[in-house]
C-alpha cells in the first residue's frame, strides 16, 4: 500500500484530471459507461476517494481491465483501461509531471503528444491531426531539400508492451521528478498493472502516451549525438542519410541502442527507402483527395458561372467561394470513398478513417451500406465502423438489424469486436429477443472476455424481458469479475424504481467501487426526474 506527500497531492489538479479522462474515454479500447458515469455525476466523491487513499497510505492499485485487440494481420495486442480510482490517480500524476516531461523533448525531432498550453478543453495534447500533419510535412520538406537520398523508416515492435521500468525510472530521475512520484508511478502503479514484470505500460491512456513519448527521448539524444537528422511520431521514426550505404551502415548501431533500452525494430514495418519513395508514401492519399476536390470544385464553379446574373457584392462573392469549397470537399470525400475498392491496404484503412470520421461529422449516410457489408471482415476497424453507424442507428432499422445479426452470428473471432455493436444498439428503443438471448448466453460463458460479458450485462438490463432480468439478477452471486459486476450495478438504472432500490441497497454495499456507481446511478436518475 502506498501513500504520498500531502503537499504533492494538494498540487494535483482535479479539474484537469477529470476533464482529460472524459476526453480520453472517447477512444478507450473497452466500452464501460459505468466508469464514465462516475466522472459525469459524482466527480468530487470519486476524487475524494482516490486522493483519500493516497493520503492515508492505503492506495493499492487494482489489476488492469485488458482486451485482446485485433491488428490488421489478425494478431492481437493488449488494449487496457483502468478502474476509476486508478485512472484518476494515473491521470493526476501524469498531469502533474506533464510540463516537466514535455520540456525534456527535442521539439525539432518530436511531433507527437506535445502538451497543449493553454488547455481550456482538457485535450492534454496539441491536436493529433494537426501534429501528425506537421510531422508529415516536415518529412516531405527534409526529403525535398536535396541533402539526403535515403531514409530509414522504422517502427518499434510492440512498443508500449516493452518499455523497461528501470530505464523509465532512470529517465524520470534524471529529469528531476521527485522520488515519491517515481515510486508511486513505477513501483506501485506500473509494476502492479504489469503483473509484477519489469516492463510494459497500458496502451491507450493519456498518461501512457506521455510516458511513451518521453521514453524515446533517450533515442532522440543518441541520434543527435551521431549527427543524424530524425523525425519521430511516438515510435514511428524517420532517419535521414546522404547515401544508401550510410543508411545501411547505421542500422546496426540503431538496433544495438534500442536493444539496450529493451526495444527492437519491427522488421515487417521498417525499411530503407529513397526519399522519392518516401514522399510518394506520405502524399498518396492526400493527392487522391486533392485531385477529386479540385475536379469537383471546377465543375461547381462552371455551373455557378452559368447561373450568375448581374453584379455581385465582393462579400457575396467571397461567401459563395467558401460555400463552393465546402461543397467540393464534401463531394470529393464521396468520390474518394467510391474509389475505396481500388485501394490496397494499409492505405484503404487510412481512407476509411479519413472518410468515416468526416461522414459522421457531416451526418452523411453515404457509407452506411458499405460499412454494414464490412462488419466482421475487418475486425480491427469494428469500433470505427460502429461509431459511424451509431450516428444513424436510432432511426435506421437496416442498421439495427445488421448489428443484431452480427452479434447473433458465430463468425466473430474476437470478443473485442462484439462490444461495439452493443454500444451502438444501446441507443435504440427495443431489440429482438434473439439478440437478448445471445447476450444472456455470453454473460454466463466464463470463456468469454470480461469486457464483452460486461457489455452484455448492460444490454440485458436495458432491453431484457422480466425473465432475462431475473437471470441477470441471479447471476450476481456467481460472478467473480468486478468489471462485470460494476456493469450490473450501472444497469439497474434501466429497472423499475422498487426493484432498483432493492438491488442497489444490496449490490452497492459490497465494495467501494459499487457504492460509488450506486450513488452515481441514484444521482443521475434524480437529476432526470427532479420531482421523484
Amino acid at each position: 500500500m502506498t501513500g504520498l506527500d500531502p503537499n504533492v497531492i494538494a498540487a494535483f489538479s482535479k479539474d484537469h484530471a477529470i476533464g482529460r479522462i472524459l476526453n480520453d474515454i472517447r477512444t478507450d479500447f473497452i466500452f464501460a459507461p459505468q466508469y464514465k458515469l462516475l466522472l459525469d455525476s459524482i466527480p468530487d466523491e470519486l476524487w475524494d476517494e482516490a486522493t483519500g487513499q493516497l493520503r492515508s497510505g492505503t492506495y493499492n492499485p487494482s489489476s488492469l481491465i485488458t482486451a485482446e485487440v485485433p491488428k490488421p494481420s489478425g494478431m492481437t495486442r493488449p488494449g487496457s483501461i483502468l478502474y476509476p480510482v486508478d485512472r484518476l490517480l494515473y491521470q493526476a500524476v501524469g498531469d502533474h509531471l506533464a510540463s516537466l516531461i514535455d520540456s525534456q523533448l527535442d521539439g525539432t525531432r518530436v511531433y507527437s503528444h506535445r502538451i497543449a498550453v493553454p488547455d481550456p478543453r482538457f485535450q492534454m495534447f496539441d491536436s493529433r491531426g494537426a501534429s501528425y500533419e506537421e510531422y508529415k510535412q516536415q518529412v516531405i520538406q527534409l526529403c525535398s531539400e536535396g541533402n539526403f537520398t535515403h531514409a530509414i523508416v522504422a517502427d518499434i515492435s510492440s512498443y508500449f508492451a516493452h518499455l523497461n521500468y528501470h530505464t523509465l525510472e532512470n529517465l524520470l530521475n534524471a529529469a528531476g521528478v521527485p522520488e515519491g512520484l517515481v515510486t508511486l508511478l513505477v513501483k506501485t502503479m506500473l509494476e502492479m498493472w504489469s503483473g509484477r514484470f519489469s516492463y510494459g505500460i497500458p496502451q491507450g491512456l493519456f498518461p501512457s502516451d506521455l510516458l511513451g513519448n518521453f521514453y524515446l527521448s533517450a533515442l532522440d539524444a543518441f541520434l543527435a549525438s551521431r549527427g543524424t537528422p530524425s523525425l519521430r511520431y511516438v515510435d514511428d521514426l524517420v532517419l535521414f542519410y546522404p547515401a544508401e550505404d550510410v543508411a545501411r551502415s547505421s542500422l546496426a548501431p540503431l538496433c544495438r541502442f534500442l536493444r539496450g533500452i529493451g526495444l527492437d525494430l519491427n522488421e515487417s514495418k521498417s525499411a530503407i527507402l529513397s526519399v522519392e519513395s518516401l514522399i510518394r508514401e506520405q502524399t498518396e492519399l492526400d493527392k487522391l483527395f486533392e485531385a477529386a476536390r479540385q475536379e469537383i470544385y471546377e465543375q461547381l464553379q462552371e455551373a455557378d458561372d452559368v447561373s450568375a446574373y448581374g453584379f455581385q457584392d465582393p462579400w457575396e462573392i467571397e461567401q459563395e467561394e467558401e460555400l463552393l469549397q465546402l461543397e467540393a470537399e464534401s463531394l470529393a470525400l464521396e468520390q474518394l470513398w467510391e474509389q475505396r475498392a481500388d485501394i490496397k491496404r494499409p492505405k484503404r484503412d487510412q481512407l476509411d478513417k479519413f472518410c468515416l470520421g468526416a461522414f459522421a461529422g457531416n451526418r452523411s449516410d453515404v457509407a452506411v451500406s458499405t460499412v454494414i457489408d464490412e462488419l466482421g471482415r475487418n475486425p480491427h476497424l469494428t469500433r470505427m465502423y460502429c461509431n459511424y453507424l451509431a450516428t444513424f442507428v436510432r432511426r435506421n432499422v437496416e442498421i439495427q438489424r445488421a448489428l443484431c445479426r452480427f452479434l447473433e452470428s458465430d463468425t466473430c473471432i474476437y470478443d473485442w469486436e462484439m462490444q461495439w455493436p452493443i454500444a451502438a444498439l444501446l441507443g435504440v428503443r427495443t431489440l429482438p429477443q434473439s439478440t437478448i438471448n445471445t447476450a444472456v448466453a455470453i454473460l454466463a460463458d466464463r470463456r468469454r472476455s470480461n469486457e464483452l460479458r460486461g457489455a452484455c450485462a448492460l444490454l440485458i438490463a436495458k432491453f431484457g424481458s422480466g425473465a432475462s432480468r431475473t437471470i441477470l439478477r441471479g447471476h450476481w452471486d456467481t460472478e467473480d469479475s468486478d468489471h462485470v459486476r460494476s456493469a450490473m450495478v450501472f444497469g439497474t438504472m434501466f429497472f423499475g424504481e422498487a426493484e432498483r432500490r432493492v438491488l442497489l441497497s444490496h449490490w452497492g454495499t459490497q465494495s467501494p467501487l459499487f457504492a460509488l456507481i450506486a450513488k452515481a446511478v441514484r444521482k443521475q436518475l434524480s437529476a432526470a426526474s427532479p420531482g421523484r
